[in-house]
């Protein structure tokens, strides 16, 4: 049975956004009229079934599919997530050996920090490291010198990491960064650095960004820079139409997002992270992500942060453009359609 792609249906992604809303009650009769085959791809498409089945594994109306397969994913991510979690720990203490204190940034700071307060539920791929400026190199080579082995033609000085390294032994996959995200530098990897705090728990020294950069670095990630972000596009030319997005929002991502802002907001400084968010160029990123956490999980934010109609027309020409060019190269047969990784326990 072939996997749905996005844009998915509207009513559906909502539906599934108000169970997994944090802090919600889930009624007995929340999936009453939900077609039980399309709850389950979506919810594999975007990796959201560990957190679904903690939602749903009392309800008395969830359809067996359903809770069949939520209960398979969330025991293979828990399994997963704690082999993870002690591959990352060795990873902290052989760069502290060579004299590099790494953060670990997105998925893997739920490993060590989840705000929700469970390790299990987050579905990850690979391992983001960054390291602090000028370290980067010898981050790589020394993973690599360890049995590591890099992806080939990845153009390094093009990327904001270095080719992503795989483990043979395990399939562990790490990626080393330069600079939080694509675009960034020095100044933005600095600065993740300055208001970082220390890893609890780890036996090494290691190092998370504070909750503000956590949900900017989320924010500027489901834009993934709108040229090769279908969300972000949408994002950019919808920007008075938000149900124009939400089939395509990424409701893992999302609910990081979500997460963060319900359980840490006392730790949160909306000036502070909206000045950080225009200082690096994003804060019309922050603000129309701010804007779904709102409309899908109902978060509370201050209405500067949670802003979809926000004008940005140089990316919306540039995002025109960049789709003009994609369909020529289609039409010519240059172009082969866009493949995304996506978790193995649902096909």
């Amino acid at each position: 049975m072939p996997l749905l792609l996005p844009p998915f249906d509207p009513d559906l992604v909502r539906t599934i956004a108000t169970l997994l809303r944090p802090r919600a009650v889930v009624p007995d009769d929340c999936l009453r009229d939900v077609n039980p085959e399309a709850f389950a791809r979506l919810a594999g498409y975007w990796n959201v079934a560990p957190t679904l089945w903690l939602r749903l594994r009392d309800c008395p109306q969830a359809p067996t599919l359903v809770r069949e397969q939520l209960r398979e994913a969330f025991w293979q991510n828990v399994r997963a997530n704690a082999e993870r979690r002690a591959a990352a720990s060795q990873l902290i203490s052989t760069l502290n050996a060579q004299g590099v204190v790494p953060m670990l940034l997105k998925g893997a700071c739920q490993l060590f920090d989840p705000p929700a307060g469970h390790a299990g539920t987050r579905f990850m791929v690979d391992l983001d490291v960054l390291v602090p400026p000028g370290q980067d190199r010898i981050s790589f080579d020394i993973l690599c010198a360890l049995g590591f082995v890099p992806e080939e033609g990845c153009d390094t000085d093009a990327k904001h990491h270095w080719p992503e390294l795989t483990r043979p032994d395990d399939g562990l996959v790490v990626e080393v960064h330069k600079t939080p995200w694509a675009g960034g530098g020095t100044a933005e990897a600095e600065a993740f650095f300055a208001a970082s705090l220390p890893i609890a728990n780890v036996a090494g020294n290691g190092r998370l960004p504070c909750a503000g950069h956590r949900l900017l670095h989320n924010a500027i990630h489901a834009f993934d820079w709108t040229e090769s972000s279908p969300f972000g596009q949408a994002a950019i030319q919808h920007a008075c139409d938000i149900d124009a997005a939400i089939g395509l929002t990424d409701l893992r991502q999302l609910l990081d997002f979500a997460e963060l802002c319900s359980f840490r907001g006392s730790d949160l400084d909306w000036n502070w992270i909206l000045a950080e968010a225009d200082r690096f160029g994003h804060k019309a990123d922050l603000q129309q992500w701010g804007a779904m956490a709102r409309e899908l999980f109902g978060v509370e934010l201050p209405d500067e942060a949670a802003t979809w109609n926000v004008d940005r027309p140089g990316r919306r020409f540039r995002a025109r453009c960049y789709r003009a060019a994609k369909a020529v190269l289609h039409t010519m047969g240059l172009l082969g359609p866009a493949r995304r990784l996506k978790s193995q326990w649902f096909k």
